[in-house]
């Protein structure tokens, strides 16, 4: 039997790790969707830089493969499967959710199913989760050696309420959005995450202008029936002549 803290420690290394490779995932979405279209490109579906589905395929990986060797060509086969089911799963699940397809590969390239995945990227999955496995991992596993428990807890503690928020907010925005989407970007058989992202980012914008707005006007009504308040009380008590 493992003992609790034995569990949250597991759990507390690999949330970290999570965090980092989603990171680093976002990093290279950004990158190389910013030179294939040859403009800059905000990716991800969250508003902060970090794209879950690399985190959840790295980690995924790194555990089924830590204690169990396989050949590397099996590892390859193992991480492009796992980052090729975790990409069409999100896809079907992201556009029941938000009636809009996010990415789609059926204009890019002939190798495809459904245009939600492409050969091309899973193998650049395979290559990628092998490049960081033997490359950089164990550089990463040096940088976070150092820290003790207690500091990755907190650093955890801290990350976790940063990336509860964010989807909350994210959700929240993309869900008051999708008729726009809908109408907006139905039928577009293209990658629209950056699209959809700014009109996102656009939604918060605006609300924050109109909160503003009000508090203002509201501050402004405050002020206004407290001097109100003010002469009656002080015709009120004022003496007469």
């Amino acid at each position: 039997m493992f003992e609790f803290h034995e569990v949250f420690r597991f759990v507390s290394f690999w949330f970290l790790m999570f965090i980092i490779y989603s990171f680093i995932g976002w990093i290279f979405e950004c990158i190389w969707t910013s030179i294939e279209q040859r403009k800059l490109q905000n990716r991800g579906f969250l508003f902060g830089p970090i794209c879950p589905i690399y985190g959840v395929g790295m980690v995924s990986f790194l555990i089924l493969t830590q204690e169990i060797h396989f050949e590397w060509y099996i590892e390859f086969f193992i991480f492009a499967l796992i980052c090729t089911v975790i990409e069409y799963t999100t896809s079907v699940v992201m556009e029941k959710i938000f009636r809009v397809r996010w990415w789609d590969y059926s204009e890019t390239t002939r190798f495809n199913l459904n245009g939600r995945v492409s050969l091309e990227t899973s193998l650049g999955f395979g290559l990628g989760g092998m490049a960081i496995k033997y490359g950089l991992h164990p550089f990463i596993l040096h940088l976070v050696s150092p820290l003790s428990w207690p500091m990755i807890e907190s650093i955890n503690a801290v990350l976790l309420v940063v990336l509860v928020i964010d989807i909350i907010f994210t959700t929240v925005a993309t869900l008051e959005l999708r008729d726009k989407f809908s109408a907006k970007f139905g039928s577009t058989k293209i990658d629209l995450t950056s699209e959809i992202k700014k009109l996102i980012l656009e939604y918060y914008s605006r609300a924050a202008r109109f909160k503003r707005h009000m508090t203002k006007a509201a501050m402004k009504n405050i002020q206004k029936t407290q001097e109100n308040i003010g002469n009656k009380i002080n015709s009120i008590t004022k003496p007469k002549k």
